[in-house]
Parts: structure tokens; sequence; C-alpha cells
């Protein structure tokens, strides 16, 4: 009270109340002077009161409970504009449309002045006004709208660098659930924590905790049935309490679940256990595939590679045959559909097959599957005319089907899709179509039909028939498919010189279409020199061009030439400041470029204007991983799995992303407990193949091996990784990452023991095609990645190299066997000449990755006499 009288001294008596004296009871003087008196000197009293806004603030929250009705009505009034910031000299027509906002009976009305408000800029009293709405729905409707708006007119703030405004505006906007997390997150990035943290909310400091990440605060603030218990569970490594609560559901998803734990407990010879397992297997064998679909995928899923695989082979050997082929192991994979590995394909094999295609074409039909991927498969292992006598009979039998199914046919051979996983054969498309009676291909039908139309397709195909008129229209279209990218055969010579030549008509004719064309072929042929030139010349022709100037910024990264990229993305940043993807980039370009404070800085500028959406954490930690550096990744892709609620639709998609970066970053138990929590939402999921179940599993079971080899537990590692080997050990995750992780945790006798497993079908592959190029790249990498059988591995890929000389992943494997022998300048040459060669710009980044494997790793097998200490090498460029 003494305030307010305080107040009343300095002049709300006299000038305020109509000169009435100052009365010890300040309230009822200024309740007098609401209440009596003329209507002009109640106004005066209220204009008064209300220019002094919040220093009013008690006086007014006492006489809105007075029982004058009047003067109660005047004190909420002002208190509504004080709480609005409506003030004395607010526009009268701000006042009236706010007004009128509270006494609208419809939503047209509301949205009419909603508009009105928004046009005048009338931001705070858009924030504010839903807690003054009694209409509960309409309250929380328009509060969770102005949210919205509150963090567009922020980020302009925090760009202006008016954080404070900022902040300001978010606590205006807070009751929305958004608008709560985008406060705390500012404020967090602020660094105002610890000084708003004794008044803050119990709500509102777990949403600090969640948004930065601090796995002790959160542990510390959450009860024991708060739902981030799940998260925290799993992010420790413990599946068992999420396996517990789904066990409990009787459907397919808690029959999953009580089967999982058998592995984690050891129990899966358990007599509960095996009686569970053989239910399902006799279900499975009385109702059969058809009607025990989910039983079959749940128990592939588990890995129970033995008593599922002969349900596979009744029910779709060429399911079986895509696994065991897949896994290198192809007797069996031949098996599985009537034929022997290595043989010529017997005509009554192709008749049978071609009897399974019936009236209708389709490329999942068994008899065209069966045809097309075994075709594709020889087209693989070298056996060229072999797989074009089934590609012949194919399309005898389409010719009597039609035009369209042959344009289709024909189309997915030539590489426009992929339904089966192999790239096409495009050699073979063009020859066809070229053969095709009456007409029924135009060299421009067909490119249509094989490129989905595209314009800048046609235009070089015109180009071809100026630049040589000679040239046969099929010839053409065959230059067609090497400008962009697909697998022909073209000489070299002259294809260079007709990029020559066409690089020297762009130049003359200065479009930026055609420039367009040539970086689009660039990109797809994995020529980085041309690319930069075509996006230097788009951007000498409009250096306003953004996409133009983007896309050299994303080559510079690519090719690790960090203080160019640096240098454009800062000037991409002044022209467009609000660009969220460019600060990424150039905060983990600067740290890759040595400026490490300014790194932290836009780092922090992205803290403050992520304004609670935790999905950039995501994506700059895709760009780390673009860099190798999967430590960072994996800690900002576990802060984005803390912000989201436990088993929401975002919470399961980053189970897997996150089990992926845990594994890459060896935290084990993560990311075999976040795996196996991600499997087992995945029961339904009846679309996949044998392979993809079994994998799902072997990348469980790989990091439950690990983790239990890490904390010395061998006898469980090894029977483990034994399990496993059993089911998924020819798959290239083995020579990804097992292998790799066996050397690096020293486990040598284990890796040893894996390869001397599974060499055998590698070499079986060989006997069986030796023409195979690819799949004496495929024996020899693995073998560099175990660190066995290295001098054996060096002629493999020798070999391989002889069928397909240059191909960047055949000298990216001669960089690992290399490396695998302990020769690191060796590895780094052959890995720099892999670089250069790139097909393509992922297949850049995968190298640059493999080139500093190269650059800085450990040799995976221990090294008589210490290596020494290289000097410092930068990536090669193009």
């Amino acid at each position: 009270m003494l305030e307010v009288k305080r107040l009343l001294l300095l002049g709300l008596c006299g000038s305020c109340f109509g000169g009435l004296a100052l009365a010890d009871d300040a309230e009822s003087v200024a309740e007098s002077a609401l209440g009596d008196g003329t209507y002009l000197e109640r106004e005066q009293a209220k204009q008064e009161l209300w220019a002094r806004g919040k220093e009013s603030q008690k006086l007014l929250d006492t006489l809105a409970n007075s029982d004058d009705p009047e003067v109660a009505w005047r004190a909420r009034q002002i208190l509504r504009w004080v709480d609005l910031e409506i003030t004395p000299d607010t526009p009268k027509d701000i006042v009236s449309l706010i007004e009128d906002y509270l006494d609208a009976t419809n939503a047209q009305e509301r949205e009419r002045i909603y508009n009105d408000l928004l046009e005048k800029e009338a931001y705070v009293q858009l924030f504010r006004l839903p807690r003054h709405i009694s209409d509960e729905v309409v309250s929380r409707s328009l509060a969770e709208r102005v949210a919205e708006l509150a963090g567009q007119v922020a980020e302009e703030k925090i760009l202006e660098g008016k954080d404070m405004e900022a902040l300001s505006i978010l606590e205006d906007a807070k009751d929305a659930e958004t608008g709560n997390l985008r406060w705390v997150a500012l404020a967090s990035a602020l660094g105002l924590k610890e000084q708003l943290w004794p008044d803050l909310s119990e709500e509102d400091r777990m949403r600090f905790a969640r948004w930065e990440g601090d796995l002790d605060l959160i542990r510390k603030l959450a009860p024991a049935t708060h739902e981030i218990q799940t998260t925290l569970q799993l992010i420790d490594g413990n599946v068992m309490p999420y396996l517990d609560k789904r066990s409990t559901s009787n459907d397919q998803q808690g029959l999953r679940a009580r089967l999982a734990k058998s592995f984690w407990s050891g129990e899966e010879d358990s007599e509960r256990i095996q009686k569970l397992k053989d239910d399902l297997l006799t279900a499975l064998k009385k109702n059969g595939v058809e009607e025990s679909p989910d039983v079959l995928v749940l128990l592939a899923q588990l890995g129970y590679a033995e008593e599922t695989l002969p349900y596979f082979e009744d029910n779709s050997p060429l399911d079986l045959f895509e696994y065991y082929h897949g896994f290198e192991l192809l007797d069996e994979a031949f098996d599985a559909i009537g034929l022997k590995a290595g043989e010529p394909i017997p005509d009554s094999w192709v008749e049978k097959v071609v009897d399974e295609i019936g009236a209708e074409f389709d490329l999942s039909n068994d008899g065209c599957r069966a045809l097309i991927s075994v075709g594709l498969f020889l087209v693989e292992k070298d056996r060229l005319t072999e797989a074009e006598r089934l590609f012949d009979v194919l399309l005898s039998e389409m010719d009597d089907l039609g035009i369209n199914e042959v344009n289709s046919m024909i189309a997915f051979l030539a590489g426009r899709q992929s339904a089966t996983g192999y790239g096409g054969y495009p050699e073979y498309a063009i020859q066809a179509a070229s053969e095709r009676d009456e007409g029924l291909f135009e060299p421009d039908s067909f490119l249509s039909e094989s490129f989905f139309a595209e314009e800048s397709v046609n235009e070089f195909y015109r180009f071809l028939a100026e630049y040589d008129e000679e040239m046969d229209d099929w010839e053409r279209v065959r230059g067609v498919f090497a400008f962009f990218g697909r697998p022909v055969k073209f000489p070299k010579e002259k294809f260079a010189e007709i990029l020559e030549q066409f690089e020297k008509e762009a130049a003359e004719e200065n479009s930026s279409e055609r420039w367009d064309m040539l970086m689009q072929s660039a990109s797809v042929r994995g020529d980085i020199p041309a690319m930069e030139r075509a996006i230097r010349a788009m951007v000498a022709l409009d250096n306003e061009d953004e996409s133009s100037l983007t896309n050299l910024a994303s080559l510079l990264f690519s090719d690790g030439r960090f203080g160019e990229a640096v240098t454009l993305l800062e000037d991409l940043l002044e022209k467009e400041p609000s660009r969220f993807d460019l600060m990424e980039y150039l905060a983990v370009t600067l740290e890759a470029a040595g400026r490490s404070e300014d790194a932290k800085e836009w780092l922090k500028m992205l803290e403050k204007l992520a304004l609670g959406d935790g999905s950039w954490l995501t994506s700059l930690g895709g760009i780390w991983g673009e860099l190798g550096d999967y430590q960072r990744q994996h800690e900002l892709y576990q802060r984005a799995f803390l912000l989201l609620p436990a088993e929401s639709s975002g919470w399961i998609r980053h189970l897997y992303i996150l089990s992926e970066s845990a594994r890459m970053a060896g935290k084990w138990e993560q990311a075999a407990a976040c795996r196996e929590a991600y499997q087992t939402f995945l029961v339904f999921e009846l679309g996949g193949s044998p392979r993809s179940y079994f994998l799902g599993r072997g990348h469980v079971d790989f990091s439950r091996a690990m983790a239990a080899f890490e904390n010395g537990e061998m006898e469980k590692g090894d029977a483990i990784l034994e399990r496993l080997v059993g089911y998924a050990g020819h798959d290239s995750f083995f020579a990804d990452d097992v292998f790799p992780a066996l050397r690096r945790a020293g486990l040598h006798e284990q890796a040893e023991r894996v390869w001397a497993r599974v060499s055998p079908a590698y070499r079986r592959s060989m006997e069986l095609y030796p023409k195979g190029h690819n799949t004496f790249n495929t024996a020899a990498w693995v073998a560099s990645r175990a660190a066995c059988d290295l001098d054996d591995a060096a002629l493999w890929v020798e070999k391989a190299l002889e069928g397909k000389p240059g191909s960047s992943a055949y000298l990216d494997t001669r960089a690992e066997v290399a490396f695998a022998r302990g020769e690191r300048e060796q590895a780094l040459k052959m890995s720099e000449e892999a670089c250069k060669k790139s097909e393509g710009m992922a297949t850049l980044g995968m190298l640059r990755v493999q080139y500093r494997h190269f650059r800085d790793d450990p040799f995976p097998l221990p090294q008589e006499k210490p290596e020494p200490e290289p000097a410092r090498q930068e990536e090669p460029n193009e």
C-alpha cells in the first residue's frame, strides 16, 4: 500500500481525481474518482490511471473487485489495455479493433479483424489478446496462431540484432505450447537460464533441460512417470523396460517384444522362449505363408534364418534368389529358382517362366521378374550373351501384349527406373529399340520414354544432329545416354570432342539453359571441373542467381575447398540473411577451414534463430556426417531426439537415425537399444525382402556384440557374433562396418574367424564368373576391410580394374588394400586418383570420407614399427 500512496502523492489526487483531497485510504479515493462525479471527471480519472500503466497495477487489481459495477468495469478495462500495451497514444482504430475482436461472435468476423490488426502491425496486442478471450476454443486457436506470428517477428528482431526485444515478444506468446519452447530456446541461447531459473515453472525448467540436451538435469527433473524416461532408458542403452512395456500387448508387436527380450536376457534357448518360437512355426506350417505373412516376417526380423528360409523358398523363390545372391551365396541363389550357378540357362526353365507371365504385363509379375532379375544378374557378371537371350524372350512376349508393354520394358532396361535394385542395361535397350519392326520406336520417342521427356535430353539430341550430320540416329541416342551418365558404349575420344564443342557453343550462346544442361551432365558423370565451369558461367550471367551461387557453394564444400566456400556463403547470407540452410553450412565450413571462433558465432546465431525447432540439429548433424565427424553428428542427433515426445511419429523416425549415428560414433549399447526399439515398430512392414529383415536384426546384434566386447564379456560377444554371421555374414555392412570395428577394437582373432567363415563364398563367386569384374572388386573390398588375404585382394582388385578401368569404386578398393598393408602414402595417392574420377557428387562425398580415413586413421593391423608422424595433407582437388 505504501507504493500506491506514493503514486497518489505524486499527483494522482489533485489532477486525476478532480481536485479531491488525498485520503488515507488510497483505494477509496480512486474508487470514488472512477465511480462518482460527472462522466467527464470519471473519464479523466480513468485516463490518468491508464496513462500510468503498470504503475497503477496493484491499485487497479483492487478496484477491479469493487462492489461498484462501474468502478470494477472501468478498472478491468484499464487492466486489459495495460496488459495489451494499449496506451492513450495508441491509434484509436487499433483500440476499436481490439474491442471488436473481443465482442466478435463468429469466425469470419474474427478473421477480418485479425487481418486488419496484422496489416497495422499491432503485434503486441495480437500476442496478448488470447488471454483476454473467455471462449477457450477461440483463445487456444488464436494463441497457436499468434505464437507462429511471434516466431516470425522474433526472427526478424534477432536478425536485426535486437535479441531482448525478440525474447520479450516470445514471452508474450509463450502460453501456446510451441510458444513456450520458442521462448525457452531463445533464453537458453542468450545465456539467461541461471538468471531466470528461480522463477521458472517445473514445465519450463524441463523445457530448458531438453532443449540444451542436459541429461543430468533431465534426470533430476523428470518424475518416474514422465514420458521422457523411455527416451532416457534407450539413450542409456537399456531397451528392456521398453520391451517389457511393449510385450504386454497381445498383438504381433507384443509377440516380437517378448521374443526380442530373450536375446537381450540371454534366454533364447529357454523353455518358455523355445515354446513361443515353436508355436509360431507351427502356425506358419499349418496356415501357410499366405495366411500368416506377419509371422514369417516376425521370425525373419529376429534372425531365424534356418527356420524361415524354407518358407520363403516355397512362397517366393525369387525373394530367396535375391537374398542369396545379395549375400554372394550364388549356388544357393540359383538352387532356389531351379538353376545351377555358372551354367547356361536351359530352355525348359525359360519356357516355364514365360508361362507365368500370362496375359498381363507387369514388371513385378513373377515371370517378368524372373527373366529380368536373372538377366540383370548375368549382365553384372559380364555374361552378356545369356542375359540378352533372356531379354529377347521377354520382349517377344511383350510384342504380343502391345506397344505400351514394350515401351515400359525397354524404358526399364534403359535405366529409367530400378524396380529390382539393378541399374538396367541401356546398351541392350538401345539396340532392341532400334531393331523393333514398323518404326515402333523412333529415337525421340525412345528418349522421352527413357528420360521422362526432359527437354534438355531432346536439346542435346538436336545438338548432336547439328554437330555430326553423318552420325546414325541411334548413335546419337547413345551420345545422349553418355552425356547424362548412363553406361553405354561410346568412344571416349569422340565423346570428349563432343563435350568440348558443346561447351564452346554454350560459351558462344551464353545462355543459362545451355550452361544448366552442362552442369546437369557434369554432375551425373562426376566431371567436377566441368560442373564448376558451368556454374560459374551461370553466375557470370546473373550474379544475383541464388540457385547457381548456392550450387557453387555446395560444390566447393564437397570438393574440400572450404576457404572459397566460406567467402561465397558469407556473400550469400548478406543478401539473404534468413537462409537457415546456408548458416548451417557456413558454421560447419568455418570449422573445417580452421576458423573455430567464427564458427561458434554462427552456431550461436543458429541456436537463437531455431526458436524451439529441433529439426536444425538433425540437418546440421547431417553436414558434419558429410565430413566424417560422427561424434559431432551423434551429439546433435541425440539432442534432437530428447526434444521429441516418446513414441510420437517423429520420435520413432529418430530412433533409426540415432541408432545409425550411435553406431558410427561407437556408442554400441545405445545403437543396439534404439535399433531394437525401431525394429519393433516395423512388425507389419510386409513389403520388404528376406535380406532387409535379416539386416535389421544384424545391425542390432552387431552393436550388441560390440557392446559385450567393450564390457569385457568376451564369450557373450563371440556368441552373438557367431549367430550374426550365420544369417547376415556376407552382406556389405560386414565390410563397411563390422570388420573395421573389430580391428579398431583389437579383436583381431574375431575378425579372422569371421573372414574364414565368409571368404569361401567370395572365392566361389569368382570361380563361377571369372569375367565378372564387380565380383572381384567385392571380394577384394571385403578382404581389405577384414585385413585378411591381402596378397590375394591385391590381385583381385587389379582383375576388377582390367574389366572396368578407371572405376572410382575399384580405385578406392585398391587404396583400401594398400592401407590394410600399412602403406599410407600409397593409399592416399590411390585415393586421390579415385576422387578425381568420382562418378557424381554423392560418390565424391564418400570418397572424401575415405581419403580422410586413409590420412587420419590407425592401420587395421598392428605394425612392427611405429609409423612416423605423416605430414598433414590437404584433401585432393579436381
